[in-house]
């Protein structure tokens, strides 16, 4: 029964994140096209949790994983990170999380050889693909990362202010970590 009020609470916020839209204006031809791009429709949230024992954050776009982080392992629902593919599109790269359950840390990249690197330090390659674009086409911004301690917390963000505030904070400034579809929230009726 305690667990039923924050399951609850993660349904009807989650109801309300998957009504997501992306703006309806049409994009320059140049900007966007089949060839090139994934369909911005088929985007799916990029859920931030927090988890604050650790503390880190995690990502995720399957509403029944946050669900189950809530309930069993104190994380808690922070923000919509972005837009984010579930399946390889047209020009989108994977998203690859990095665990190191020994030291309780993780981190996303985009890059094959800082996976690679990682992987030879002891970390494994988490299940949980997104994909989003290398490079800045097809309407995308900036996914900015900024590194706690001991790269357990994580924060990836599209907005620059925030990005900056945890950069003033003491994080690291790792730069940008690829490109994503903006997250911009319909009004929840």
């Amino acid at each position: 029964m305690k667990y039923l009020l924050p399951t609850i609470l993660v349904l009807s916020t989650t109801v309300c994140f998957t009504s997501a839209t992306l703006s309806s204006e049409p994009a320059p031809a140049e900007a966007q096209s089949a060839k090139t791009c994934g369909e911005p429709t088929t985007a799916l949230p990029l859920y931030r949790m927090f988890q604050a024992t650790v503390p880190a954050r995690a990502y995720e776009i399957d509403a029944s994983i946050i669900t189950a982080n809530i309930a069993k392992s104190g994380w808690a629902l922070e923000t919509v990170s972005a837009m984010a593919f579930a399946s390889q599109k047209e020009s989108t790269v994977p998203f690859y999380h990095l665990i190191n359950s020994a030291l309780r840390a993780n981190f996303w990249t985009i890059n094959t050889t800082e996976r690679d690197a990682a992987v030879r330090a002891g970390y494994t390659v988490g299940p949980d693909l997104t994909y989003i674009y290398p490079t800045q086409i097809c309407e995308s911004v900036p996914f900015y990362h900024a590194s706690g301690s001991a790269n357990r917390d994580n924060v990836y963000t599209t907005s620059e202010a925030e990005y900056l505030q945890f950069v003033g904070q003491g994080f690291l400034d790792m730069g940008v970590a690829g490109y994503v579809l903006p997250f911009n929230a319909i009004q929840c009726a």
